[in-house]
């Protein structure tokens, strides 16, 4: 969910302007919201929320799991994963601190605001990283156990 929806207030020099503008941003984020359930008449097994690992969470994110969780139910958490990208990022990290890639990711998770923690609480701690740079073609053994870690991780 793009963050500039949420962030269109404070940027917005009248309120005219914001109420303008956010009004273009809500209609198009309702119709892809449309769009996606169209496509998926039976519905979804899991949303997968794809974040880039070590990034800085902002209010304007809280914001858009608020309107997130609105769009979807409070009963959409329990099929929502964390997709954590720039693993390559953590296996560095990892290795640097001579720690598990487990244990830096959980450090770097009790790092997190707290409304972030309890996002991840709430959607029964499925976070994976992901490393982008494997490409089945060269590192195939790689690349499918992490696809097989993600379909493992499914709620």
């Amino acid at each position: 969910m793009d963050t500039g929806a949420v962030s269109l207030m404070d940027k917005a020099k009248n309120m005219l302007a914001y109420l303008t503008k956010n009004d273009e941003v809500q209609k198009g984020i309702l119709r892809e919201v449309a769009r996606i359930f169209a496509m998926a008449p039976d519905g979804f097994d899991c949303f997968i929320l794809v974040v880039k690992y070590g990034c800085r969470f902002t209010g304007e994110d809280a914001q858009a799991l608020t309107m997130l969780q609105q769009l979807l139910g409070k009963n959409a958490y329990d099929n929502i994963i964390l997709v954590l990208t720039h693993g390559d990022q953590l296996q560095r990290e990892a290795e640097d601190t001579e720690e598990s890639v487990d244990r830096t990711l959980e450090k770097w998770l009790k790092s997190l605001p707290p409304w972030i923690q309890d996002f991840i609480v709430s959607i029964h701690q499925r976070v994976i990283p992901f490393n982008c740079l494997y490409r089945p073609d060269k590192e195939p053994e790689e690349y499918k156990k992490q696809l097989a870690g993600l379909i493992k991780v499914r709620p």
